[in-house]
């Protein structure tokens, strides 16, 4: 497993990049190369702070620093990472949407889903048991035009200062959820290795 950002992008770069994957980036770029940018300043994140009125986690802040956003792909579906000018609460870029959706729980002092079925982070994880009250409170840090495929950073749930990430799509039943965005990150790595050892075919380039 990576242990750093430059392990798992430079996995990720190279698993899409070198394979018959670079066919699905989104949007499509020839002879690309890196799917990255060029890192945020620390004055360019600590504006973003500002402007949240938030310190951010650790590990976006790195990957902020690392890399100002990431492409995305349409197989695996996999949304872009917002540059840090896109990055924003999802209610003030849908408020009409998020209210509506929270509604039904604005007057509600107990939790939509009890502790005991929310804070589980393995293979027992169900992607229905997401908390509707958290929806105005959610940072939207990567989506794609074409769905509703997004990536949610949660800082009402604290793991090691590390704000809980959720994967949200209109296909799924609720979110898959992370203790941190690494783990996110790491998760969507893995389903791009995954797909080329389940499809050997998918490592050969086209001529």
């Amino acid at each position: 497993m990576a242990q750093s950002w430059q392990e798992l992008l430079q996995v990720w770069n190279n698993s899409i990049i070198k394979s018959r994957l670079r066919e699905y980036i989104d949007p499509p770029i020839p002879n690309i190369d890196w799917l990255g940018f060029e890192g945020a300043t620390v004055e360019v994140i600590a504006a973003l702070e500002s402007r949240l009125a938030r310190k951010l986690p650790r590990s976006y802040i790195e990957f902020l620093g690392y890399t100002n956003g990431w492409r995305g792909s349409d197989y695996p579906d996999i949304p872009r990472l917002l540059p840090i000018a896109e990055v924003d609460w999802w209610v003030s870029k849908e408020p009409q949407l998020v209210n509506s959706l929270i509604d039904s729980v604005k007057h509600s002092t107990t939790p939509t889903v009890p502790d005991e079925e929310y804070f589980v982070y393995d293979h027992r994880q169900a992607l229905e048991n997401i908390r509707i009250e958290y929806f105005d409170k959610l940072l939207l840090i990567g989506d794609k035009v074409a769905s509703t495929h997004t990536f949610f950073l949660n800082p009402e749930v604290i793991h090691d200062g590390e704000w809980e990430a959720w994967d949200f799509a209109h296909w799924y039943p609720g979110a898959g959820r992370y203790q941190s965005f690494f783990d996110l990150m790491s998760n969507q790595c893995d389903k791009i290795v995954g797909e080329l050892d389940s499809q050997p075919s998918l490592r050969q380039p086209r001529e």
